[in-house]
């Protein structure tokens, strides 16, 4: 029987595998529908559920957490919409020109890093997860993280909707 440990380590390494690979791929301009620019968002919300799931004694706290991260973190992003590049819906209606997202690759290593870390310190110090602070900040570190991604791509497309509706007139 194979330790939920290792399979956890596995999801992860897998995960990281496809955010390198949308980081690689949006460095330039591209064409796509708006599918496929949430799938990286929906890659973390598995990511960050996965060490909830796992790692929290607490679970109804960490979930309250994360959900409490989630709304700062969107709050943070609707704060900051004007900085976030500006995508382009196209003539046709389904697809979206997405300017290139050179952070990318700056967001996956801050990801690896955040849930990597959280994982490392569960392992090395088990006695961390029957604490309260342990069980909140699992929540909330990946909430503000998932809340801030979730909420610049919400920005994002809205922002381009609203600008192909302003062309039009």
């Amino acid at each position: 029987m194979i330790p939920a440990y290792d399979v956890l380590t596995g999801f992860q390494i897998i995960m990281a595998g496809i955010l390198f690979t949308y980081a690689c791929y949006f460095q330039r301009p591209r064409n796509c529908m708006p599918f496929v620019i949430v799938i990286p968002y929906i890659v973390f919300l598995l990511w960050g559920i996965g060490i909830i799931y796992y790692f929290a004694v607490f679970f109804a706290l960490a979930v309250l957490w994360f959900l409490l991260g989630g709304l700062f973190g969107a709050g943070i992003s609707v704060y900051f919409r004007r900085r976030f590049p500006l995508m382009q819906v196209l003539e046709d209606g389904y697809m979206i020109q997405c300017p290139p997202l050179l952070l990318a690759p700056v967001i996956l290593v801050a990801a690896v890093l955040l849930f990597g870390g959280i994982q490392f310190a569960a392992y090395v110090f088990p006695f961390f997860s029957q604490s309260w602070i342990f069980n909140e900040m699992i929540g909330f570190i990946p909430g503000i993280f998932l809340g801030f991604l979730w909420g610049r791509i919400i920005c994002m497309l809205i922002r381009a909707q609203s600008n192909r509706e302003h062309r039009k007139r």
